[in-house]
This record gives structure tokens, C-alpha cells and sequence, in this order.
């Protein structure tokens, strides 16, 4: 049997816990170039992962002989429920790449994403108060799984703060499935600051129905969800982008004065093309409609460390540089970031 080694059981462990990741997220895990190319191609060749897409696009999902391995490698954190929760979450590849990306940003910014990493619905917070406030923020033990071959320390929180949860986990709760359909969101995670929807725009002004997230929105402030402590920001959105590209799509359509307003399209039978649903309208996305505060942030190295900073109280005035309470909507974007634009940190309004 080919032996396998830590870098292996890291890119299976992170396609079991996320689905389909595009291989720029796979760029962010903590090896070099060399030595994650010749991962994936061990991994690829033996057929424990599958691929889709080429060049940049290329994202990649665990298969079911890499499933086995991990069950073989450690029972109790990738088998059982954990198979199941895998297979569904690779299962559409276009829209599962966006949650995927999303879910796989999230947990290399600290956040906890795994099952048994965090709480179960419907997950309760106290309520801090003081000194408790620091409880809060270090809300985290460590576990390990005796009589495994993984040895590895894992994290794992004791209250849903700092925890992100997959749409599809949320969805499967709401007692209309249509009602939350529409939503494009990718999951929701809970700061100490803000229950924020993720989204992920890629490199467009993403389009959105309104009543769709309307509805998400309600079952996220269901006792189905969350109970206990739930900060006063409850209506906070952050969008991710491949690039900045999106985000100036985003504001140069908003600054252009342009209704955001605009009829919602369906793929053709057949796959090939887009019509018009009569009777529907959608939206652009714009600094203003989908989120109170919006956030915004590429999907690259240097977007962690603000990242980050959203898991500790007031984050914001990290990131906006004033008070809380001035800035209703947020636009940011790390400076000295790769990318084809170089845009500023931006507060809006100005």
C-alpha cells in the first residue's frame, strides 16, 4: 500500500469537509509549489480525488476511494456521517465550487468548519457580559481521536461563535425547501460582531433574488439555527471574489446610477444558452442592497489576515479605521493584495 503522508491526508481532509475546491484555494494551504503539485498528482493518479475544469479552473473533490482512505485513516471524524455529508456536498460541481471555495477561505482564516469542530443546530451561545466577552473570543478546546492513525490536535469550539455552517446544512432545516431555494449564499458564519450570509460573487456583480434571501434571512434567525447570544449586526453579508474584478464590476455599475433591477435567467434544456423567467426580476448586487454592513474580499493570501480580524469584537473598526456606528455599508479591500486592480481599503459611504 503507497504510503501516504501529511500533506496527502491535508488536501483529502479539506475535500471532505468542503466538496469541490478550486485549485487557488488549494494554493493557500501551507506547502510549497513543488511539493502540492506532487500531492495532487499522487492523489489524482491513484484516483483518491477527481478533477473538472482546466488550467485556473481546475477544482478538484474527494472520490469514493479517497472517502475510504480517510474512514481507514481516522473513523470517527471522516467516516459514518461524514461519507454522507461529503458526497452531498460534491455533488452539484458549478455551484458547489463557489461553497467549496468559500467553506475552504473560511477555515484558512481560523474558523471552524468541520462537524466536530463545532456545534450542532440548534447551536446556543451565552450571553457575554464584561470580562466574558474575552470567554467568548477563546471559545476553543482542543480534541484528538484515540486509537486512530491520525494523531493529529484538532480545534474545537463550545459555542457557535466563530463557526461557519454550509447553506445546504441550514437549508435542510426550513420546513418550505422552495421558500430558501433562491438563496445564493454559500453558508452563514457568526462573529462576535455579526451573523454574516457568505457569498461568492467569483469575477462578476453577482445576481441575486431578493425573496429568496429574504427567506434564507428568516430561517438563519429561527431558533432552528441559532440560540442564545446573536449579535445586534444580524443582517451583515461578506462577498468573496476570484479577484477584485468583481468588486469594481459591483461599484461601477452602482456609482453608473443603473438599476440594480433586472429579469432573472434559466439555463436552456440542454445546458446550452439562457432564457428569460418571465414574471421574475433580480438584482445586481450593489454596496447597498444585500447586506448591512456589506463586506467585501478577494480570495487570495493576503485577504487572511482581515479575515481574521472578523473573529474577535468590533473587527470593523479594523477594517473601516472609525467607529462602528458611522459606517452603515463596507466595501474592503486589502491594500499591497496580488491582483489585476490595486484598489485601496474603501468605506462606503465615503
Amino acid at each position: 500500500m503507497k504510503q501516504f503522508s501529511d500533506i496527502h491526508y491535508t488536501i483529502l481532509g479539506l475535500l471532505s469537509t468542503c466538496g469541490w475546491v478550486s485549485l487557488p484555494l488549494l494554493e493557500l494551504l501551507d506547502y510549497g509549489y513543488t511539493y502540492r503539485t506532487r500531492a495532487l498528482k499522487t492523489l489524482l493518479d491513484g484516483q483518491y480525488i477527481r478533477k473538472s475544469g482546466k488550467g485556473r479552473a481546475k477544482a478538484y473533490a474527494i472520490s469514493t476511494k479517497g472517502r475510504n482512505l480517510l474512514a481507514a485513516y481516522n473513523t470517527c471524524r471522516f467516516g459514518g456521517g461524514a461519507l454522507q455529508t461529503s458526497k452531498q456536498l460534491a455533488r452539484h460541481p458549478e455551484r458547489s465550487v463557489l461553497r467549496g471555495d468559500a467553506a475552504a477561505f473560511l477555515s484558512f482564516g481560523g474558523f471552524s468548519v468541520h462537524p466536530d469542530d463545532k456545534p450542532a443546530f440548534p447551536a446556543y451561545t451565552p450571553d457575554p457580559s464584561g470580562e466574558e466577552w474575552r470567554d467568548l473570543c477563546r471559545n476553543v478546546g482542543s480534541h484528538h481521536y484515540p486509537g486512530q492513525l491520525d494523531r493529529n490536535v484538532y480545534r474545537r469550539r463550545a459555542t457557535a461563535v466563530n463557526c461557519y455552517y454550509d447553506a445546504t446544512t441550514i437549508k435542510e432545516l426550513a420546513v418550505d425547501s422552495t421558500g430558501v431555494g433562491y438563496s445564493r449564499t454559500c453558508g452563514a458564519l457568526l462573529t462576535p460582531s455579526y451573523l454574516l450570509r457568505i457569498y461568492h460573487s467569483r469575477d462578476v456583480a453577482m445576481k441575486f433574488h431578493s425573496t429568496g434571501e429574504q427567506n434564507f434571512q428568516c430561517l438563519l434567525l429561527s431558533p432552528k439555527i441559532f440560540t442564545g447570544y446573536l449579535p445586534e449586526e444580524q443582517n451583515a453579508a461578506l462577498i468573496l471574489g476570484t479577484d477584485f474584478t468583481a468588486a469594481q464590476h459591483i461599484l461601477e455599475h452602482h456609482l453608473a446610477g443603473h438599476s440594480p433591477r433586472m429579469p432573472l435567467s434559466a439555463k436552456k434544456k440542454g445546458g446550452k444558452g439562457y432564457t428569460a423567467v418571465k414574471g421574475l426580476a433580480g438584482e445586481l448586487v450593489t454596496p447597498t442592497n444585500l447586506g448591512k454592513p456589506a463586506f467585501y474580499l478577494p480570495l487570495c493570501k493576503d485577504s487572511l489576515p482581515l479575515l481574521r480580524l472578523m473573529a474577535y469584537p468590533s473587527g470593523r473598526d479594523f477594517w473601516c479605521g472609525r467607529s462602528a456606528g458611522g459606517c452603515s455599508h463596507s466595501w474592503i479591500c486589502p491594500t499591497g493584495a496580488s491582483s489585476k486592480m490595486d484598489i485601496p481599503s474603501i468605506s462606503w459611504p465615503p
